[in-house]
This record gives C-alpha cells, sequence and structure tokens, in this order.
C-alpha cells in the first residue's frame, strides 16, 4: 500500500508493502540507495520466535566439546577443508580476551596462494556460464540461508553458540533475527541488480573473488549475511580471510556454510553449479594476508568491518576496499543534572556497556551537565547502579558470564570472564612526564597495566587495583558499595571534564572491550545549548566523525532542545542521530536498517579515500557495490540530453566522451530519483518515527566546514570532473562546491566557466587557479569538509579516466554527499517531523 503523510507543506511519500508495488519495480533501479523502489521495498519486519533457538545455543554453548581443538580450523579450497597433515604449523587461537580456545593450521603463502588461485579459477569458469547456471547457484544460496538461519534448525543455534564462546557475545540471537528480517529486502536488491545485469545495463563483477575480512562482532550478520551470501546470491566466489583473535566463528560459520550449501544443490549438479564450490577460506598469519592482497588479489573488491586504523592498513594493499569504520558514539543530556535522571543513568549505563564495549555503536562519550559536581562515588551510584524511578538505586549483579547473559536475554552485562584493567598491559611507552596536551589529556605517567595508563590520565578506575603508586588516588574501595559497583572492579573506567564542547582535534581512543567513557560536563543545560558551544560541537563531530550521535530531551514537549537537536544534526554528517526523551530515552546502539533506519560506518570526508573505495550503506545490494555500467548502455543515455535542465545539459554537451556523456546522465537521473528530501521509515506508526535519505555536506556560520574541494590536476580531462559537476549543479548543494585547477590544465577550467555561467552557478561554484603546492596549502589552511581528486570519480572500480569501468551512479553519489537517518524513540512523533521534514539539509534537485 502507498501512504502519504504531510507536515509543512512537505510530503513524504513511502510505499510500504512491496507486493503492492511490485509493479513500480518493473525497470527501476531499487538497488540504487534512496531511489523511489527502494524505498519501496521495505516492509515492517515480522518478529522472530527466537525462544528454541536461545534455549538450543545455551545448551550447545555450555557442552562445547573438543572439536575446536581436535579439527583446528584450517584453508577451506572449494567448499572442502584441506586434509590435515603432520607437517601443517598448528598454533593455538585465543578468544576475545586472550585465552586459548582451540587451534588452527596456518597456510604458508604458497598454500594460501593456491586457495586464492582456486576461488580466481571460478570466476574463469563462471564468467563463460549461462544465466540459468547463476540462477540455480541463486536458488541454492538461498535454500541454505534459510536453512543457516533458521530459529529452529540445526545451524542457528550453533552459530550463537560459536558466537558466545568465541567474541563472549551476549546477544547473538538478536543478530541471527536481523539477518532473517534483513535477508528479503536484500535479496530483492539483487534480483533487481541481476534482471540489469540481463538487460545490458551492469555488469555484476565476477572477474574477481569477492573478499572478505571478518569482523569480531556481528560476524554472522555483517559478514556470513551481507558479504558472503549476498556475493554468493549473485554467483561470485568468496574468499573469506581468517582472523587473528577470534578466529573459530568465522572458520566455523564457513564450514556450516559449505555444508548447508552442499544440501541444498540438487544432487545432479555438477560442481560449478553447486554453490558449495565458491566458498574459499584462507587460514594463515597476518603477513601472508597481506602478501595476497598485494601479489595476488589486489583487483577483487574486499568488504571490511573494522577500526579506521584497519581500514587504512587494508586499503593501501586493496585499492576496492569497501570498509565500514567506527567512530566515537556520543550522546548529549538536554538536562540540568542529567545523570541525576534514573532514565538517563540507566540509558548511559546500557549504551556503554554493550557487549562489554564490544558493539561498534557503544557509547563512549557523554555530554552531561553538572556531572562534574559529582564525587566519584556519586558518579559509581549514578552509572552503575541507577535510581528506578523515585526509588532506591538498583542493588542488582552487573557481572555474568556470556553464556548467562544469553540465557536472560540481557545484552549490557559486564562480563565476569573479562580481564581487569589493572590485569591488561599497555602497549605504550612509558613516560615521567605529566604535561598536559592540547587537548586537555596528561601524558602518561610510568605505566604498566591498562588501569595505570588511564589513571595517569585522569580516568576514574573503579575499584582499580594499581601497580603505580601515583595513580593510587583515582580509585575508590567498593567495601559497603551497592553488588552492582562491587561486580564493577576495575572493569569500568570514566574521566569527567568540565567544559562545554570537546576540542576540534579531541579523538578519543577505541578502548575496544574496555569500558572506558569519557563525560563532558558543560556547566549547565543552558551552557551546552548556547549557540557558541553549538559551533564548537558541530565542528568537533565533523573532525571525529561518529558513527552515532543520540540527543536526550529534558521532557517530551522540550521544544528547545528538539531544535538544537536539528541545527546539530544539520550541521553534522553523521549516519545514525536519534533523538529522545526523558520517558523515552535515545542509546547509541540503536538502529533497526531493515525498516529504513539506515546504517553506515563512514570515517571523515576528507579522509575517505584513505579508509575505502565508497561508502557502506547497509542495507542494500552488496555486489551492487563493485559493479559497473556497460559501455553500451552509456552510449544509449548519452543520447538523452532533451530532458536535462539547462546546467546538467551544459556540462554533459562539455564531455568529449560518449561514455562520460552517458555517466553524467546515469548520476542526473539518479538524483532525480533519490535527492527527494527525506523518506519515512517503514515503520513509523508502530515503532520509531524515522526519516531517512540522502542529505546536503553539513550545513552552518563556518563556510569551509560544510565545502567540499573538486581538484582538477594538469593531467585530468573535462570529463573526469563533469559527473561531481552534476551531482552539485543540479542539486541544493550547489553552493558547497568548489574547484581547484591545475594553472597547465587552461581547457578544463575554460570548459568549467563556460558550463556553469549559462546557469548562473560560477559565482557560487567557482573555478581557480592553483598549483599542487597552492592547492594542498589551501587543503590545510581552510580544512574543507571533503576533498575530491576529479581521477577517481569512478568510486573504485577502475581507473575510469582510461575509459574503462563506470561504477554505479548511487555509490559514486555517495561519495559527493551523506545519507543516513534521524529519528524519534517515539511513534508518529508530529514534534519531531513539523522539525526535521522541511529542513534545507535534505538533498533535493535545485528549483
Amino acid at each position: 500500500r502507498a501512504q502519504s503523510i504531510n507536515t509543512n507543506q512537505n510530503t513524504i511519500k513511502t510505499m510500504r508493502h512491496p507486493r503492492a508495488v511490485r509493479a513500480a519495480l518493473a525497470g527501476r533501479r531499487p538497488y540504487h540507495f534512496a531511489s523511489s523502489a527502494f524505498a519501496g521495498a521495505f516492509e515492517i519486519a515480522t518478529p522472530v520466535d527466537t525462544r528454541a533457538l536461545r534455549a538450543k545455543a545455551v545448551e550447545l554453548a555450555r557442552n562445547p566439546g573438543r572439536e575446536w581443538w581436535d579439527a583446528p580450523a584450517r584453508s577451506i579450497t572449494r567448499g572442502v577443508a584441506v586434509p590435515l597433515t603432520s607437517e601443517m604449523h598448528v598454533v593455538p587461537t585465543v578468544d576475545a580476551f586472550g585465552v586459548e580456545n582451540g587451534s588452527m593450521a596456518l597456510s604458508s603463502f604458497e598454500e594460501a596462494k593456491a586457495v586464492a588461485e582456486s576461488a580466481i579459477a571460478m570466476t574463469k569458469e563462471l564468467a563463460a556460464a549461462p544465466t540459468t547456471t547463476i540462477d540455480a547457484i541463486r536458488t541454492a544460496t538461498r535454500l541454505a540461508e534459510d536453512r543457516l538461519f533458521d530459529p529452529d534448525g540445526p545451524y542457528a543455534p550453533q552459530l550463537v553458540a560459536n558466537q558466545a564462546r568465541d567474541f563472549h557475545k551476549q546477544d547473538g540471537v538478536t543478530e541471527i533475527e536481523e539477518s532473517i528480517q534483513a535477508a528479503p529486502f536484500e535479496r530483492r536488491m539483487n534480483d533487481l541488480l541481476l534482471a540489469d545485469e540481463r538487460r545490458g545495463v551492469v555488469r555484476v563483477d565476477r572477474a574477481n573473488p569477492a573478499v572478505v575480512c571478518c569482523v569480531a562482532n556481528f560476524s554472522n550478520f555483517l559478514d556470513l549475511s551481507r558479504k558472503v551470501l549476498r556475493n554468493l546470491d549473485v554467483g561470485a566466489p568468496v574468499l573469506v580471510l581468517s582472523r587473528g583473535g577470534t578466529a573459530q566463528h568465522a572458520y566455523r560459520w564457513s564450514v556450516l556454510l559449505a555444508e548447508a550449501l552442499g544440501e541444498a544443490a540438487r544432487p545432479d549438479e555438477d560442481l560449478l553449479t553447486n554453490p558449495r564450490s565458491l566458498v574459499h577460506f584462507a587460514c594463515c598469519d597476518l603477513a601472508t594476508q597481506r602478501r595476497l592482497l598485494a601479489d595476488v588479489l589486489g583487483e577483487a573488491p574486499l568488504f571490511l568491518t573494522g577500526s579506521r586504523a584497519a581500514a587504512a592498513a587494508v586499503k593501501e594493499l586493496a585499492r576496492r576496499t569497501f570498509a565500514s569504520t567506527g567512530g566515537p558514539n556520543t550522546m548529549f543530556l538536554c538536562a540540568d543534572n542529567g545523570l541525576d535522571v534514573g532514565a538517563f543513568a540507566r540509558a548511559t549505563r546500557d549504551a556503554a556497556f554493550i557487549e562489554h564495549s564490544g558493539q561498534c555503536t557503544a557509547l563512549r562519550h557523554l555530554v552531561a551537565p553538572g556531572a562534574h559536581s559529582l564525587t566519584a562515588s556519586d558518579l559509581e551510584q549514578r552509572l552503575l547502579a541507577p535510581r528506578n524511578g523515585a526509588g532506591p538505586g538498583y542493588d542488582a549483579a552487573l557481572s555474568v558470564t556470556a553464556i548467562e547473559a544469553l540465557e536472560a536475554g540481557q545484552f549490557s552485562s559486564l562480563l565476569s570472564e573479562a580481564p581487569g584493567l589493572s590485569q591488561e598491559k599497555s602497549s605504550s611507552t612509558p613516560t615521567t612526564t605529566t604535561t598536559t596536551k592540547a587537548g586537555g589529556d596528561a601524558d602518561a605517567l610510568p605505566a604498566h597495566s591498562i588501569a595505570d595508563e588511564l589513571q595517569a590520565q585522569g580516568y576514574h578506575v573503579v575499584a582499580g587495583a594499581s601497580s603505580s603508586p601515583a595513580a593510587t588516588t583515582t580509585t575508590t574501595t567498593t567495601e559497603g558499595a551497592p553488588l552492582a559497583v562491587r561486580d564493577a572492579a576495575d572493569k569500568v573506567a570514566w574521566r569527567v571534564r568540565e567544559r562545554s564542547a570537546p576540542e576540534a582535534s579531541w579523538k578519543p581512543d577505541e578502548h575496544w572491550r574496555r569500558i572506558v567513557l569519557d563525560v563532558t560536563s558543560p556547566a549547565s543545560r543552558a551552557a551546552l545549548l548556547d549557540e557558541r558551544n553549538e559551533d564548537a560541537l558541530a565542528a568537533w563531530l565533523l573532525e571525529a566523525q561518529p558513527i552515532s550521535v543520540a540527543v536526550n530531551k529534558a521532557s517530551v514537549s522540550d521544544a528547545e532542545a528538539l531544535a538544537w537537536a536539528r541545527r546539530l544534526w544539520e550541521r553534522s554528517a553523521c549516519v545514525v542521530f536519534s533523538i529522545g526523551d526523558v520517558a523515552q530515552p535515545a542509546i547509541t546502539p540503536q538502529a533497526r536498517p531493515q525498516e529504513g533506519e539506515i546504517f553506515g560506518e563512514v570515517p571523515p570526508r576528507a579522509t575517505l579515500d584513505k579508509h575505502t573505495a565508497a561508502p557502506v550503506v547497509v542495507p542494500g545490494s552488496t555486489p551492487a557495490a563493485a559493479a559497473s555500467y556497460t559501455t553500451a548502455y552509456l552510449d544509449g543515455l548519452a543520447t538523452h540530453l532533451d530532458a536535462l535542465p539547462p546546467v546538467v545539459r551544459s556540462i554533459v554537451e562539455a564531455c568529449e566522451s560518449r561514455h562520460a556523456k552517458g555517466y553524467c546522465v546515469a548520476v542526473y537521473e539518479y538524483l532525480r530519483d533519490a535527492a527527494v528530501g527525506p523518506r519515512s521509515g517503514a515503520n513509523a506508526d508502530g515503532g520509531r518515527d524515522c526519516l531517512w535519505g540522502l542529505q546536503r555536506p553539513p550545513l552552518g556560520r563556518e563556510t569551509p566546514r560544510g565545502v567540499t574541494w573538486l581538484r582538477v590536476s594538469a593531467a585530468d580531462a573535462f570529463d573526469a570532473a563533469a559527473p561531481s559537476l552534476v551531482a552539485f549543479a543540479a542539486t541544493n548543494a550547489a553552493s558547497q562546491l568548489r574547484v581547484s585547477v591545475h594553472p597547465r590544465n587552461a581547457d578544463a577550467l575554460a570548459k568549467i566557466a563556460d558550463a556553469l555561467r549559462a546557469p548562473a552557478l560560477l559565482d557560487d561554484v567557482f573555478a581557480r587557479h592553483r598549483t599542487d603546492a597552492q592547492f594542498e596549502a589551501d587543503v590545510r589552511d581552510h580544512a574543507p569538509w571533503n576533498v575530491l581528486r576529479a581521477a577517481d570519480y569512478d568510486c573504485g572500480a577502475k581507473a575510469s579516466t582510461n575509459g574503462l569501468d563506470y561504477g554505479l551512479a548511487s555509490v559514486f553519489v555517495a561519495r559527493l554527499f551523506p545519507f543516513g537517518h534521524v529519528k524519534s524513540t517515539r511513534g508518529l512523533d508530529r514534534d519531531f517531523r513539523d522539525a526535521f521534514a522541511d529542513s534545507p539539509k535534505w538533498l533535493r534537485l535545485a528549483q
């Protein structure tokens, strides 16, 4: 059914049920993010009965047996684990907390190369395969997927149990549920991608295997479901790389996947059409993996979820890396003495403690007015044993094992098996300096453990044992404290600093699997919401780029905080932005992409190319990221100029290549369908009200903060700059583009000026002669939000300036513009919609 929601003269359209809009999908490009058909493919997720799954997973986790030792993890070629031999180099594996939990047989470089070459050979066999082969692979893959994630079947409990044992995950059940709920949408995306391939519109990359680097947490959804199964879905061979820590889970699900694929294939199918043969796993150390990427797999699309440092290291070797990276997730309490409010304190604890700080959206930074006035004991009481309404504080255990949490349905418990902060050794070099750094961090005193290091930097460690006498004043005793406080001993640390906003350069350490919280404490709510402080917070958000931001109002009807939240959102580029209140607080780990709460983990835009070929949007068609348009399709588009607006037509006509002309038309046609302002989430009336879509670069008073610079070097043709010019000139983001052209490229400068002069955009989108040195100095001096290089406009497919492949328009546009969602914790929240729906931040076609 189609539904329209009118607010502030805006119409937010959403087609809720795909069965009712099947006709609208025909001939459209629903795998393009934010297109009308993409929006129409969402549906309200059906709840999954997971009671039997939970019970069976707990039973399996408590009775693991000896398989992880007796059947070591090892490489897999064409769906079959390599035979064990006495010559194999077998080493112990460790879980997320460094405890030995099995063994793995490491392949040498030559052995791992043979696995990779087997996957590459599969691509050559598939290149000549008929469409019936791809269809057979798709059918068997989806049957296997149904079996893998069936909550009443044999595989799903094993996936959850393995994750609880290896990563110590508390809530693996919800991940299975989300995989089940997201699969129909992502399958539709792949179906339409394949349909376009058969119409000659796109080319799916089967010339290279899809390489998957596994994440520690969420591996069942992000790795197995979104990366591996979705690539197998379109007939692309997959090569999974082993992990150092938590190596067992990824290997075991690879084995289960191959088994399920073998069961799903018809008995008469040969090796090629049995998708089991598309599964490969390289079990090798990091040095060997780096050699594989550099020497064997350099042109393969690689999919990674991890830290920014890991993504940057991989991107140096694998140019076509599509990475999701972390960021310091932040919550704002828009109330005086917000931590005195039990609901806010509980929300803070749940967000910071989720999976023992083992989730990418876990809270790392809290902004709470008045927190600096609380003593350490006060904060322990509020954060660890928050009040229940007007009643006393909780006196309940926080610390349990991961399996106990799994059984109880908990997600934010302290894990008793996690090492204490004083038990973890610091890898930093001890120093005796005590000077203060810019940003307020103190240089470490002589440090031996993480607890020592944190205490030397001014953190309070709850009753943490310390080996450094200088740090003893930052701990407290737990004698007589509530049970929750005693459980937190040596497991939790925080630092409160009286300041209204962090310095723009402040980038806190992630402290993965350690519960470490930084608290920024403005003097009051008024100081937090002050206009000058808004400037400082917006600057920090753009530099740090959290994945998720949560703003909590002091009351349901707090109009001042809601207006402030809108301005902060408009001046940032965060993918997840949530609005809550004292009755229904928002937390940072809060997104349901299967219902339109679009998710992504994007680094700061100015460093995008350092980490990823393009941002990764969840949900979506994973193989579409590496797909490209056919030149025949682009040639056809190059003749469709009559309906283009003048500014777009002038740019297209200035292109020399027919392919570039067609690509510019493809970009405009995509924006014509997708840049329509906000779209509505699928469950606004029954769950959380949500608006999502493409957005403009950050708005605000400081001009450079939201400006994108396009660099055209001496060797770049105008054609290389044209798609970026189209994307900005055709939308309400035109005034946020600046063009820098090398002095020796007079042809490109003249064409840019001529193309933009007719529609009177040249005054806003200025083109200037700048040498390379001058341009780099400009970037340093002005710190623009994004820097585009004309030669890179193909989004990582290939060097399009040489006339080769052109990446899909939606992937290209995601490099230029922010995307994501903003939501309320309330359903059909009229105040929320009135505040956000008509914002100029939403990307729209130029009027």
